[in-house]
């Protein structure tokens, strides 16, 4: 079967990437063909030519300038995003829209909606029916896999909580990444959803260490921190952490000026002693590489992710609620119910996933 997938544009977001990059080889391993649509944010030409002019008559008569854009393309791949992508993920051709076009052109028997927070309105304003796939027709299968709305309240206006909600009740199936994101479904869109998995927890640390495979082992110990929104207060407890175990430390971000390519970024994890994440996805690589760590929850970006996730997995005692007042857990995790607890749900996500396509 040839599945489409939606999701979040693959920019320069180490875990957004790699939760594309685990699905389309989850799908794979299930005999299917996918191909993710590679759909990037750009400017209308009216509002381009609207923002050049503007621009550039200001520039003319300001000594503080302002940027004329080049192109209508709102946001690029860093170089090590890009180079992953092309080296790891199939992709369409890069589209402006999302469009009934794509289904006959690419020949899908089957679009594919998630992972990452393709439901929160603040992530998708323009495209938000798109994530409820409402370009796609009757005669195309249509799932959601680890939809995520990012947070365990309503952020919908009433008008588009009415048309994603006759949009949710003609998909096929639909899961959810968090326990919350089911109560959601259920009390604002009206349908049923299970909770499932986040793709890049379907795949074994082997796999990831084989893509890492041409990094060479770290040869000082350090706590890593990958830490997306950074505080003085945040900086200050990794080196604290840091001073405590005698190591050395590395703090990455992710942004199109990010230094580390993927698989860089993924040996980060494998031979770090220590980690300190305000990312979700730094969460689950720390999961995945069995590395004792610890996360400054990231409300803004939603809280509930990172609490669904944990519960998951007996670790909500790894949680730093205040950078400032909070202190670094330290007692050893208990891998093997982690363990125990993760091949249950990688179970029950790959019968989900299964049975939506029809095997």
């Amino acid at each position: 079967m040839k599945i489409g997938i939606v999701t979040q544009p693959l920019l320069n977001n180490y875990g957004g990437i790699l939760q594309n990059f685990a699905m389309q080889y989850t799908l794979r391993k299930l005999g299917h063909e996918p191909i993710t649509i590679d759909y990037i944010l750009t400017m209308s030409h009216g509002r381009f030519v609207k923002v050049w002019l503007r621009n550039l008559f200001y520039n003319l008569f300001h000594s503080e300038k302002r940027p004329v854009p080049r192109s209508r393309v709102l946001k690029t791949r860093n170089h090590h995003f890009a180079h992953f992508v092309k080296s790891h993920i199939a992709t369409t051709d890069i589209v402006e829209k999302y469009s009934s076009k794509l289904i006959s052109r690419y020949e899908l028997d089957a679009v594919v909606t998630g992972s990452d927070q393709v439901w929160r309105p603040c992530y998708n304003r323009r495209v938000l029916t798109n994530m409820f796939l409402d370009f796609v027709g009757k005669r195309t299968k249509k799932i959601a896999y680890a939809a995520s709305f990012g947070v365990d309240y309503w952020e919908y206006k009433p008008r588009k909580a009415r048309k994603c909600g006759e949009l949710a009740r003609r998909l096929d199936a639909i899961s959810v990444r968090e326990e919350s994101g089911v109560s959601l479904c259920r009390n604002y869109l009206g349908v049923e959803a299970i909770e499932v998995l986040d793709p890049t927890l379907l795949l074994s640390a082997e796999v990831y260490k084989k893509v890492c495979s041409n990094v060479a082992p770290s040869g000082e110990r350090y706590v890593a921190a990958y830490i997306l929104d950074a505080t003085p207060e945040k900086v200050a407890l990794v080196e604290q952490e840091a001073r405590r175990r005698g190591v050395a430390t590395k703090i990455y971000g992710a942004d199109k000026d990010a230094e580390l390519s993927i698989e860089e970024w993924l040996a980060m994890f494998r031979d770090a002693e220590y980690v300190i994440t305000d990312s979700f996805h730094g969460c689950v690589f720390s999961t995945i590489f069995r590395r004792e760590f610890a996360v400054i929850i990231n409300s803004e970006r939603g809280a509930s992710r990172f609490i669904s996730l944990l519960g998951k997995f007996a670790l909500t005692n790894r949680t730093i609620i205040d950078a400032n007042q909070g202190s670094v857990p330290t007692e050893p995790i208990d891998w093997q119910e982690v363990e125990t607890n993760l091949k249950k749900y990688q179970e029950h996500s790959m019968t989900f996933l299964a049975q939506a396509l029809g095997r």
